[in-house]
């Protein structure tokens, strides 16, 4: 970070905050306003939803320790997430059985990867960023909740086909 805030990547803007406000900046561009900053639970929500689309590829479902394992995160505490997104009707959560993703919690996970996917091509494609820098920040950014964001950035690269493509092919494993 430099003196005024500003997250600095080899000499490249990228999203920052400032007094709990997320910005999206690109070098000899005016910085784009996203708005007030995610929530804590929602971003924890989308990452533990992103985590079981990725592990359910092949089985369809997931152990409750496999994804406490992966997300490094206490079995109580996964457990406790599990039932909230059973009731948002997110997640099929029943005791002592692995945890599948509901329909509408597909359709929500693969929004996930999409709003990490489409930042991280632009970082790639548009800003000379390589593919080894760019995940940390797509991580942030795919919490935003802006639609309109993620679609002026799917029409700048192009309308990508290829993460429709990915999150079709993994919807049908």
């Amino acid at each position: 970070m430099d003196r005024r805030g500003r997250l600095r990547l080899n000499g490249q803007s990228a999203a920052f905050e400032i007094d709990n406000c997320l910005v999206f900046a690109i070098p000899g561009v005016i910085p784009i306003y996203i708005g007030a900053r995610w929530s804590n639970s929602s971003a924890f929500a989308e990452s533990y939803l992103k985590a079981l689309f990725n592990m359910s590829k092949n089985a369809g479902e997931v152990n409750v320790n496999e994804l406490s394992k992966q997300l490094d995160i206490k079995m109580p505490t996964v457990t406790s997430m599990m039932k909230k997104l059973a009731e948002k009707q997110l997640v099929h959560c029943e005791s002592y059985k692995p945890l599948r993703l509901t329909e509408k919690g597909k359709k929500e996970a693969a929004l996930v990867v999409r709003k990490h996917r489409l930042p991280e091509m632009y970082l790639v494609d548009k800003m000379g960023f390589g593919w080894e820098e760019v995940h940390d920040i797509a991580e942030q950014v795919e919490h935003v909740r802006s639609a309109v964001f993620f679609d002026k950035i799917d029409e700048l690269l192009v309308f990508p086909s290829w993460i429709l493509m990915t999150l079709l092919v993994e919807k049908t494993k």
